[in-house]
């Protein structure tokens, strides 16, 4: 038998067929595909009511009152990483009231708060974001020749097994900024067996990836910038080519800086703490992606090594023009985010 809810018109007109025709309730029944004790509890209702509406039914009361709930909003706004635990303990102290935790989540929801993984970010002092501006201000009308001039180049660090990442959420609107620095959690350096891996981009090609034991001074002046670096820079800008690294201590060592000027480099006067202003950090995510989604997945560093350079030569250069593109955009989500966290 068919399990639904009547309409009015539908009641009316079971009940006419009882009542005014003298049909059965089993015919009845029948004749519109229903159990009969379905149009037995109909015809009790009428008989009782002189009504085949639905009687009004008081429902179970809301676990908390929209006082309490605005409470509720009130403790996330000011603390998004609040867990339900700790929301709850809050309601106990000051309304001496004891919900679940979906009652909690269910109740913020209401009211437009959703728990969402925290974006993970460098954390910005106010002396970085002022810099990140002067850089941001200083290059927001530059043109796309110009930066095709730029060499991009970073290290990075790749490990073998990655641990197990326990994830921060936060309670945030839909209309939120993810990036706003209170939904944001400083990233953290993992230990374990790695490897360095030095690598430049520009406008029309990648240049191969230099594997390092460490990275001081001597090695980025002898490894990297003499037998690599500086070759593949004049390959692709053969003149008015700017040298982007950031401040790592050994890009800004006195011996360094001095062969870069003795060389006519100019170099690009980068802002601290700004992986999201350098359009090569994407290239080292896309270089993780790739990795992890190898089958099977590298067991050993030399494993890792030939899987490293397989799949940066993989990358398409139409990536590489997209992220170089992008550099209006950041300067100008920076200048938005008045020097915090931008989505890049």
């Amino acid at each position: 038998m068919e399990r639904r809810k009547l309409t009015i018109s539908e009641k009316w007109r079971i009940i006419g067929a009882t009542e005014d025709a003298g049909q059965s309730m089993r015919m009845v029944a029948a004749a519109n595909n229903l159990h009969v004790s379905v149009v037995s509890r109909l015809i009790q209702k009428f008989q009782q009511t002189g009504d085949v509406a639905d009687r009004p039914r008081s429902g179970r009361p809301k676990a908390l009152r929209n006082e309490q709930i605005d409470f509720l909003a009130d403790q996330v706004h000011q603390q998004p990483q609040a867990n339900s635990a700790a929301l709850k303990e809050r309601l106990i102290n000051v309304y001496g009231i004891i919900v679940s935790r979906s009652t909690i989540t269910l109740s913020l929801r209401s009211r437009g708060f959703h728990n969402r993984r925290a974006a993970r970010k460098p954390e910005l002092t106010n002396n970085h974001k002022i810099t990140r501006r002067q850089f941001a201000d200083a290059h927001k009308n530059w043109n796309l020749d110009s930066w095709k001039r730029v060499i991009w180049t970073d290290e990075a660090t790749f490990r073998l097994r990655v641990a197990a990442d326990g994830r921060v959420r936060v309670w945030r609107q839909d209309a939120d900024n993810r990036y706003a620095e209170r939904f944001v959690v400083p990233t953290v350096h993992k230990g374990g067996p790695s490897l360095m891996v030095w690598g430049a981009i520009s406008w029309n090609h990648k240049s191969s990836l230099k594997f390092l034991d460490s990275i001081t001074a001597d090695v980025y002046l002898h490894q990297v910038l003499q037998p690599v670096g500086l070759p593949f820079a004049r390959t692709e800008v053969p003149e008015h080519l700017i040298w982007m690294d950031d401040n790592a201590p050994p890009h800004r060592a006195q011996v360094v800086q001095e062969y870069l000027q003795a060389e006519g480099v100019e170099r690009l006067q980068w802002p601290a703490i700004s992986p999201d202003l350098n359009p090569i950090e994407k290239m080292w995510d896309l270089l993780r992606t790739a990795v992890a989604r190898r089958h099977p997945l590298p067991a050993k560093l030399d494993d890792l090594r030939v899987a490293l350079a397989q799949e940066w030569d993989s990358i398409p250069m139409q990536t590489v023009q997209n992220l170089i593109r992008s550099m209006t955009r950041r300067c100008q989500a920076v200048l938005v985010a008045q020097g915090g966290p931008t989505k890049y």
